[in-house]
């Protein structure tokens, strides 16, 4: 940033930066879409459950056993002082695969105790090396996106992806049950994941000392705990389903959210680009927010919008549609529609709350961003709590659907509260948002019985009118 009213962001750039991001996220996100079919007919509603329990629990650990360390490397190496980056780079790789070690080891001695003979003893030292590879990963990955080598970060999704396409099939051809099948293969492309980030960085950690490690935790804990806020406001209401309406029901959820989460591409090809853009352009130019700021945050909010409002009437037509004469998600799932529209409105609030966040970030306001994420975690898991013990005894789907609207509420709490503590807008200005209320008008359209051409005409009249003042009529 300069000075006031000059604000130093191209929205063509970080639209290409992001488009770049998105490339290999489209790619990664079709794919996994696709394999949503073979997912339902390799494992019945009540496995599909199990599988989101164990994978929300891998995703647990990722987020807690990092201690924030990756991103306060990221403000670290966004720094002046590359050697000073480098040793911190090294020392926390290193304290970070050792962490895992421990944590790994122990939950190896848990399983042996606490679940002799299941599944979950099992497949315990596949879900180790999925963590531990996912946590260390990490670090190769911050140093790529700080760098801007958005080719070689999107290339090792796409071989991670390839990796583990290739290993499903072939265990499943060598007749491995499709949950282990799957977690097998999840767990080793996760590791090639980590050795492609390391070769395409051209890194090798050489200096283990742990001195910047006190500096890099007093950064990384209150993120650790934004990111545990985050874990409850996105994975905690499969918990609750899981104890209060039983692993089926956890699976049909589940089964949407893979549905939804097709959404996510864009808003995670969005962030990737923008945390590591916003924090070089408050290094290299220094100074207080301005409303030009304002002005460009609210255009991406508007274009935000209308990207996710698309995807709300699109994506729920999949769970019907037919390929080759089959439908393309096995027919017991087909009752999963109607989650698919209030799971994928919940990303148009994260997109809002990312533009919201960063900049609480690179202001040093973690705990007041820690806060904000944590009053929506109450709020969601409150709520969805309420929700399930009230309406347990009616149709499954309708209390499904209540706990899905649940966790778009909740980040829309997240994006008010955090944008009001950035500087960036206030309740009225949600209240009187075009792009917020043609996310509602979507959701509309979504539940109505009409075909999805006429949905469309609708939704294309609607975003055409918020867009005019956007990208059409020049400002003063």
């Amino acid at each position: 940033m300069t000075s006031k009213g000059s604000f130093p962001f191209s929205l063509r750039h970080l639209v290409k930066g992001s488009a770049l991001y998105g490339s290999a996220d489209v790619a990664v996100a079709g794919a996994r879409f696709l394999l949503i079919a073979l997912y339902t007919r390799i494992m019945t509603p009540a496995e599909f459950g199990l599988f989101s329990i164990i994978t929300t629990t891998v995703t647990l650990a990722v987020v807690f056993i990092p201690l924030g360390i990756p991103s306060a490397v990221m403000l670290k190496m966004n720094t002046a002082d590359p050697l000073g980056s480098r040793a911190c780079k090294d020392g926390a790789l290193s304290f970070l695969f050792q962490i895992c070690l421990v944590a790994g080891v122990a939950f190896y001695l848990v399983s042996l105790l606490a679940f002799p003979g299941t599944l979950i003893r099992e497949l315990s030292p596949w879900l180790i090396l999925w963590a531990l590879s996912d946590v260390c990963g990490m670090i190769p990955k911050v140093s790529l996106r700080i760098k801007e080598k958005i080719a070689a970060f999107s290339a090792a999704k796409i071989v991670r992806l390839m990796i583990m396409v290739l290993l499903l099939v072939s265990l499943l051809h060598s007749g491995v049950k499709g949950i282990t099948a799957v977690i097998v293969a999840e767990s080793l492309s996760s590791i090639a994941e980590w050795i492609v980030c390391m070769i395409l960085d051209r890194y090798v950690p050489a200096q283990f000392s742990f001195s910047c490690l006190p500096a890099l935790l007093r950064v990384g804990m209150p993120l650790t705990f934004v990111a545990l806020g985050m874990f409850c406001i996105d994975l905690s209401d499969r918990y609750v389903i899981f104890g209060l309406l039983g692993n089926q029901a956890n699976g049909f959820y589940a089964a949407a959210a893979k549905v939804a989460v097709a959404a996510s591409f864009f808003i995670e090809a969005f962030n990737s680009m923008w945390f590591p853009y916003y924090l070089r352009n408050v290094r290299e130019g220094g100074g207080e927010m301005d409303d030009s700021l304002r002005r460009y945050a609210s255009t991406l909010i508007v274009l935000f919008s209308v990207v996710i409002s698309l995807f709300m009437l699109v994506l729920p037509t999949f769970v019907s549609l037919h390929l080759f004469g089959r439908y393309f998600i096995a027919q017991q799932y087909r009752c999963v529609t109607v989650l698919v529209a209030p799971l994928t409105l919940a990303y148009f609030f994260k997109a809002a709350f990312y533009v919201s966040s960063t900049i609480l970030i690179a202001a040093g306001k973690n705990w007041k961003l820690a806060l904000t994420v944590y009053v929506a975690a109450g709020v969601n898991i409150g709520a969805n709590l309420l929700w399930a013990t009230v309406w347990a005894g009616r149709d499954v789907f309708y209390t499904l659907t209540g706990i899905a609207l649940m966790t778009s509420v909740s980040y829309a709490v997240c994006m008010v509260l955090a944008s009001r503590a950035a500087g960036l807008f206030n309740v009225r200005f949600w209240a009187t948002s075009r792009g917020a209320w043609l996310g509602a008008t979507a959701l509309c359209l979504a539940f109505l019985p009409v075909p999805l051409v006429a949905r469309f005409s609708a939704w294309t009249f609607i975003a055409g009118i918020a867009c005019w003042k956007y990208l059409f009529v020049k400002r003063a």
